[in-house]
């Protein structure tokens, strides 16, 4: 059995909480795919990653499966120099990692 299907079955809240951001009924039943981006449009390095994000939802959709969107910062080094934000923008990368 799917993980994603295992939980259902020990977590049956799940179903509301998704149908409840716009999944079918019939995508329940699916295998679920989480697809993870740092797609942001405060910068050029992430701006264009929901076109593939977009992409590989079609790719899970053509395989049988649901492709749910999971987007996590967009922090930028650029835009961080000049000011305290420099300190935290590498630390936000081991953040994203463990995120994933």
């Amino acid at each position: 059995m799917l993980r994603s299907q295992e939980l259902r079955k020990i977590a049956p809240e799940l179903d509301p909480l998704r149908l409840g951001t716009g999944w079918k009924e019939e995508d329940l039943s699916k295998p679920q795919i989480m697809i993870e981006s740092t797609f942001g449009d405060s910068h050029p390095g992430s701006g264009h990653l929901l076109e593939l994000v977009e992409k590989v939802r079609e790719g899970v959709a053509e395989a049988g499966g649901h492709g749910a969107r999971y987007f996590t910062t967009d922090i930028c080094d650029g835009e961080a120099q000049g000011h305290d934000g420099i300190n935290y923008s590498l630390a936000s990368r081991d953040m994203i990692a463990n995120m994933i």
